[in-house]
């Protein structure tokens, strides 16, 4: 199970603060890049963490992780009381249950009883032992401190489980804190240390982008220009074999960096195979040895677009200068100005004829490069305010000094743009600077300063807001663009040419902050544009691999060509409010052409999207009758490495229109339970009287669908966008038998002779057999052995493939590897550790074992050739009390859930949970637990509280030797 939801912070907006003396309230000024890592997908990319400032030396000593620390939730609820920035958000009730969730869930065999909001009394289990505790009316912090120290005395008397007292009680703290604002948070000592030590910038890289293929082999997927990597001659779609002499078979990206990395001028072998010699068809093993450096990680490119105003429209110019900044790390500003420079160069000299400058997808980073940024193109007037909690705002001001020539402007934003980017997009248009275009930005105002704990541990903390020009917030609710430019991708496949809720911004989070400072703005104008089609891309470079090399291509980005646009409509002297109230005909005209693109597309697509005539604009309500039907196909791949067919669910919308006059623009839009169903776009276009018109959707369901019976209604709205018609129906989509895994090991020499421990020195193989004793297919089956025992091991062959294993069949694959001695002996643990795991990779279906096996004369038992290893097996059904029988769909509050757990040991514990899916960012309930007791099945009955909407109810058992299995059902209560 994962025990941590994963959450999107823009912790950019943090600084530090020394501990404080208690008539001290010094605050710091420095913000931390959220983190110097480009991540996407599987690739992260090695370079240097960036240097803190000197003034920010006060750090703890040496922390040690495994010291218990009872009074955490004192030392955290001290620094609430002093820095938060509203502690009327701090009401202990609710929070103590979000901290009681997180406990049970950081460790299987604790339970606790809190799925009743209205039951005061929480039981807290653990193995046989039971105590209750009180959540009482109008608890204060103290009170609820108070209370969790109580849960851990107790659980410190009789918890013995793998995972530490010490990390449950952290678990507790960021549980508890989820529920005061989506920001605040503490980091153990571990973790900040490892975060300390890349913000000193103690670490430098050799600056490439790894990544994994598709078969999970480490792959170079771009080397920086001018870095110690492409000085040593690493190439793109190099291999990488080796880091020194350790294999990276199964090695994961991640463990990969953190071996490349290291200290400032060192050296590292990397041994690499690729492509070459006669014709290029040979495989070369290349060992390329290369110092690690500093590698500065580019935030800011830029390219100039020259033929941009052909007939010569308007009193600029000349270039375009486009700029995109990908992010604010320590370099943006210097960049910037560099990138500036070279445009006018690249310009021949002359003053730029605009400035486009990109901020989407920036998450934010370093408040001082966004106020220097900022302060570029501005000569005077506020850049952003600090609004700590009952004082005035506190204002950075812009300064005169080498500010940029005012030529026209213009700011690309979307929902992407946070924190810092937030707060240069502001500063620029409340000072009329530049006219913004795009998306309403991600909504995160909130300033976090990063606290020391007694222990070591560090509480990021919400202090304070950041406040645009006039006191106006970003907090949740963003920038508002000058133009709102919203993308319509419109193919046959696919069409999404309205506004949906798929797009996670702050207001999203369930405990954000709300302002005191929130104002409603709306944009001047609003488009619809054409975005840019996929096939236009090419196919092995992404946008991200674009910025990193250079090779951007703005001219092709539709957002671009509109702001190319706008420009031709600046004055001069450029004065941004001045273009938008004088330019109302020319904006318009210029959306009235976009979205002429749009109804172009859909006449291509057979849609006629054309407006009402006037007359017709404010005809009486239509008529109109719609019939809703669906069917369940299967389509063939086109992927030749992905041969099983695809699930498809069709749904086909039929509309006719029994009034006197056409119906202009007509569409549906789906609500759903279900996720999957929800917002999904039938474009009917106009209907003309006595006609139908009928639209289908294809939805792609998974290879192994859960069993749901879901509604499915459609919305119709006109031209008005009111809407004027419903209707329903109802899906029930049948689950599939899904696969499981058992197996049987041989451990072997490499004389195929049986061995019961590992000695030094050996040749190795683990003989795997597999068999599928689920009750579906596995289409496609992956074995992969990972090295856990470091440069003692060398893996040869750890992943293997297997196709098309029906159930009660049985695949043979074999690993590879070599043992070698233990660098330092005296710490030589007596075993060598692997990760095993065996997946289907349709399903999802998955048996995972940590293996260790002894080395002669050390403790432990020998290896245990020939036993069946397999992972419990689960029965379940949710039975309707009425009816007594199994049910996917009810109108009661609660249902019953019958189970049985079978193992082939006597040793194992099965839990079961709710999740309610209705809203985002919910914690599963932990509803019951139990253990085996000495037997090999275990049938149990729950008593389950069933939320309105989708539940996701699951049941989760683990053997003694860890391996775990789970089985969900989806339950539909109705009103």
């Amino acid at each position: 199970m994962s025990r941590d939801p994963l959450r999107r912070d823009h912790s950019a907006d943090h600084y530090y603060r020394q501990e404080p003396d208690t008539n001290e309230k010094a605050r710091g000024a420095y913000s931390l890049l959220r983190g110097f890592l480009f991540v996407f997908g599987a690739m992260i990319i090695l370079a240097c963490a960036f240097t803190v400032s000197s003034s920010m030396t006060a750090r703890p000593g040496p922390a040690i992780e495994e010291a218990d620390f009872p009074l955490l939730f004192r030392a955290i609820d001290r620094r609430l009381k002093e820095s938060y920035i509203d502690l009327g958000r701090v009401d202990p009730q609710p929070l103590l249950r979000k901290a009681f969730t997180a406990i049970e869930f950081a460790a299987d065999e604790i339970y606790i009883e809190d799925s009743d909001l209205q039951n005061p009394y929480i039981p807290v289990h653990i193995g046989d032992k039971t105590t209750v505790f009180t959540l009482k009316d109008g608890m204060s912090r103290s009170d609820g401190v108070e209370l969790l120290e109580k849960v851990f005395t107790f659980l410190s008397v009789y918890y013995s489980g793998e995972k530490s007292l010490n990390d449950i009680r952290y678990s507790a703290a960021n549980g508890y804190l989820s529920g005061v604002d989506p920001h605040t948070l503490v980091f153990t000592p571990k973790r900040f240390e490892e975060f300390e030590v890349q913000i000193r910038g103690e670490i430098f890289g050799v600056g490439m982008l790894v990544g994994t293929d598709e078969t999970g082999k480490l792959q170079v997927k771009q080397v920086l220009k001018n870095t110690p990597a492409q000085k040593a001659g690493f190439k793109r779609d190099d291999y990488i074999s080796k880091i020194n002499e350790e294999s990276t078979v199964n090695m994961t990206v991640q463990e990969a960096v953190e071996k490349i990395r290291g200290k400032r001028n060192t050296g590292i072998v990397l041994t690499v195979k690729r492509k070459g010699g006669k014709d290029n068809k040979e495989i070369i093993t290349k060992a390329i040895t290369v110092k690690r450096d500093r590698v500065e990680i580019k935030s800011v490119e830029s390219k100039l677009i020259e033929d941009w105003n052909l007939e010569g429209e308007g009193p600029w110019k000349g270039g375009v200068g486009f700029v995109h900044a990908n992010n604010f790390d320590r370099n943006t500003y210097k960049s910037l100005r560099r990138n500036l420079e070279e445009l006018r160069k690249s310009n021949g000299g002359k003053p730029l004829a605009g400035l486009i400058l990109d901020l989407r997808n920036n998450s934010g980073g370093l408040l001082s490069q966004a106020i220097s940024m900022a302060d570029t193109f501005l000569k005077k007037g506020e850049i952003v305010g600090t609004a700590y909690k009952k004082k005035n705002p506190e204002y950075r001001y812009a300064t005169a000094s080498n500010t940029e020539a005012r030529y026209p402007m213009i700011l690309l934003a979307d929902e992407a743009s946070a924190s810092a980017a937030e707060i240069v997009i502001g500063a620029l248009q409340k000072n009329n600077r530049a006219i913004v275009i795009g998306t309403r930005t991600f909504g995160k105002g909130s300033v976090q300063q990063l606290q020391q704990l007694p222990n070591g541990a560090q509480l990021k903390i919400t202090v304070s807001e950041y406040l645009l020009p006039g006191k106006i917030s970003i907090q949740e609710t963003g920038v508002v663009p000058d133009i709102l430019a919203e993308p319509a991708t419109l193919r046959k496949d696919i069409k999404d040419l309205f506004p949906n809720e798929s797009t996670m911004t702050e207001r999203d989070y369930e405990a954000h902050l709300v302002s005191r400072y929130k104002t409603k703005e709306e944009p001047s104008f609003s488009l619809k544009y054409l975005a840019r089609e996929s096939e236009e891309e090419e196919e092995d470079t992404t946008d991200r691999e674009r910025f990193i090399s250079g090779d951007l291509q703005p001219e092709k980005d539709p957002l671009v060509k509109i702001a190319l646009k706008v420009l031709e409509s600046a004055n001069k002297p450029f004065d941004p409010a001045t273009v938008l109230e004088a330019r109302k005909d020319s904006f318009e005209n210029l959306s009235t052409i976009f979205y002429g693109d749009i109804v172009e597309k859909l006449s291509r697509l057979k849609i006629d999207w054309s407006a009402p005539p006037p007359a017709e604009a404010t005809a009486a309500e239509p008529g109109l009758d719609l019939a809703i039907s669906h069917e369940f196909t299967s389509e063939a791949s086109t992927d030749k490495e992905d041969p099983v067919p695809i699930n498809m669910l069709v749904v086909t919308a039929s509309v006719t229109n029994k009034g006197k006059s056409a119906v202009h623009q007509l569409k549906g839009i789906s609500r759903s339970d279900s996720s999957m169903l929800r917002e999904k776009e039938f474009l009917f276009g106009k209907v003309e009287p006595g006609a139908t018109i009928s639209r289908d959707v294809k939805i792609r369901l998974p290879y192994f669908p859960r069993a749901q019976d879901s509604i499915f209604s459609l919305d119709l709205s006109d031209s008005r966008d009111k809407v004027i018609s419903t209707g329903s129906e109802r899906l029930k989509i049948k689950g599939r038998q899904r696969p499981a895994f058992s197996y049987t090991a041989t451990l072997e020499n490499a004389e195929e002779k049986n061995l019961k421990r590992l000695e030094e020195n050996t040749e190795a193989r683990l003989a795997l057999r597999i068999t599928n004793s689920g009750k579906g297919p596995v289409h496609k089956g992956i074995a992969v052995l990972r090295n856990k025992s470091g440069k003692r091991i060398f893996l040869k062959k750890g992943r293997v493939e297997f196709r098309n294993l029906e159930p009660g069949k049985t695949a043979d694959i074999l690993f590879e590897f070599d043992t070698r001695p233990a660098e330092d002996p005296e710490k030589d643990e007596g075993s060598y550790e692997f990760g095993l795991t065996i997946f289907d990779d349709y399903s999802n279906q998955s048996l995972q074992q940590t293996l260790s096996i002894h080395k002669p004369g050390s403790k432990g038992g020998d290896f245990p050739n020939g036993k069946e290893i397999a992972a419990p097996e689960i029965e379940l059904s949710v039975v309707d009390d009425k009816s007594g029988k199994p049910v996917l769909v009810t109108s009661a509050k609660e249902a019953e859930l019958h189970a049985t757990v079978r193992s082939s040991s006597d040793e194992f514990s099965a839990w079961v949970t709710n999740l309610p899916l209705a809203k985002r960012f919910q914690r599963p309930d932990k509803i019951f637990f139990d253990r085996s007791r000495g037997k090999k099945e275990l049938p149990f009955k729950s008593r389950i509280q069933l939320r309105e909407g989708l539940n996701f109810v699951s049941v989760y058992a683990k053997s003694a030797n860890g391996i775990e299995s789970a089985r969900s059902v989806l339950i539909r209560r109705v009103k």
